[in-house]
């Protein structure tokens, strides 16, 4: 059996000491003292610093942080290796012999890595990968994940998605689905576009890292992971497509019409309701997205035998009408007058909203303000109107596309966030606050550059 790598020898005692009583980081809640003491003889003096600062960060009035970071890296360099050996045994040494055992709380182990980012990243990788050399202990391997996670490039995600191994060609340690799914949200959120990335390599992922990774969209909820969904609903037949379907609620709609549509049309091939459970998540799903087609199957699904199914299918159609009927003959009634306004608008509305007259424009703004089906085919109607010259009817097409609640006209706001009338992006900015989520206000370079991300995977 291969061994564990040894730690300095600065610090052999203090590991030794540790590393019969380390367990799991997810045997505990975060910070939860429940390890037996573990004396520390002569510590260090970089990790008795190192301790020292940790255990102010736990106090109910702290120093600042700055000043606790200060502290982790007196040593600079030379803290490296104390910081490495707490990271992976999850214990904060004693300073004093009085000292209570603690287990690394989840604020103290992000306090310990931004201290590593302040390290020179090449060498803290170097440090760390190291000591995962033929190591089949779990926790050098999840501190090795968490590092990454937290300080890691493009480069580092590339190596975390590839079957990893270690250097004999053996498997590591198995980590937990959470784990995995922490580290890939870590990762995301710092630069959606490693979504990409992610789509290339997740049909080699190991089982536990790719439940990890669909979660992690969820709980990113970018709508660049709607790629990603809709690659794993439409070519699974396991339980990993059920967990993606169970993400898209979470992700909720995105920019691009055809992407939706796409993952409409992946989501439909699970509407069966022999499989309840899933037929009622795959409802839900279509019906956050507002998919025409499935919301027809919920009218008629509104008097399924299965009291499940009809719970879904009603929420499907009040999510994707913003409306609540008393019975399914009101959402038939609405369905048909819908179906009603929108083919007589097909005919009509595109000419009127470019007509000449102003009053014809605006009238013709607030009927397409009623149509609750295909919103993004209405909301392409409305868009060429954020260019005319007049600054009322610009302001009130703002106010029908966030109304309509359709987010694909979302980069043709964007722009308006530089339009040269200040009454125009206040609108425009209104509006967006409204169709998305994504705490962006008025920065036009932070909308070009989420953008950007979706015209990249397009």
């Amino acid at each position: 059996m291969s061994q564990r790598p040894r730690p300095p020898l600065a610090l052999l005692g203090t590991a030794l000491a540790l590393a019969s009583l380390s367990l799991p980081c997810s045997a505990h809640p975060a910070g939860e003292d429940t390890a037996p003491h573990a004396a520390f003889e002569a510590p260090a003096p970089e990790l008795a610093a190192i301790a020292a600062a940790l255990r102010l960060a736990r106090l109910p009035i702290a120093p600042p942080r700055e000043q606790l970071l200060g502290q982790l890296l007196k040593a600079g360099e030379g803290s490296l290796a104390p910081l490495l050996d707490v990271l992976i045994l999850e214990r904060v040494p004693a300073v004093k012999a009085e000292d209570a055992p603690q287990i690394l709380s989840r604020a103290q182990r992000e306090l310990l890595l931004a201290a590593l980012g302040r390290l020179p990243l090449d060498t803290v990788r170097r440090a760390l990968e190291r000591r995962t050399v033929d190591s089949e202990d779990p926790q050098v391997w999840r501190a090795w994940l968490r590092m990454l996670a937290a300080l890691g490039n493009d480069q580092d995600l590339e190596r975390v998605l590839r079957r990893w191994k270690t250097s004999a060609g053996q498997p590591p340690p198995t980590l937990e689905r959470n784990e995995w799914r922490a580290a890939f949200v870590a990762f995301l959120r710092r630069s959606p576009a490693r979504f990409e990335l992610a789509e290339i390599s997740w049909r080699g992922l190991l089982p536990e890292q790719a439940r990890g990774l669909i979660e992690a969209c969820g709980e990113v909820a970018h709508p660049r992971a709607q790629r990603l969904l809709t690659d794993v609903i439409g070519g699974q037949t396991d339980d990993l497509a059920l967990t993606a379907i169970g993400q898209v609620r979470r992700v909720g709609r995105g920019y691009d019409p055809q992407v939706e549509r796409e993952l409409c049309e992946a989501l439909r091939s699970w509407l069966d309701p022999r499989d309840a459970n899933t037929c009622q998540n795959a409802l839900q799903a279509l019906g956050e997205l507002r998919d025409p087609q499935a919301l027809e199957l919920c009218l008629e699904w509104l008097e399924h035998e299965d009291p499940n199914i009809q719970l879904s299918a009603r929420w499907a159609l009040e999510r994707a009408s913003d409306l609540q009927l008393p019975e399914p003959g009101s959402w038939r009634r609405w369905f048909q007058e819908q179906q009603s306004a929108l083919a007589q608008a097909r005919r009509t509305l595109p000419t009127r909203l470019l007509a000449e007259d102003l009053a014809v424009q605006v009238e013709a703004l607030r009927q397409a303000r009623e149509l609750k089906l295909e919103r993004a085919e209405v909301a392409a109607w409305i868009v060429p109107l954020l260019e005319q010259p007049h600054t009322g009817l610009r302001t009130l097409a703002c106010e029908i596309l966030a109304d309509l609640d359709e987010r694909s006209s979302v980069p043709a706001l964007v722009e308006l966030l530089a339009d040269g009338d200040a009454k125009v992006r206040a609108a425009a900015e209104k509006a967006l606050a409204k169709l998305s989520e994504r705490p962006l206000g008025g920065e036009l370079e932070a909308w070009r550059a989420e953008l950007a991300v979706l015209r990249r995977a397009g």
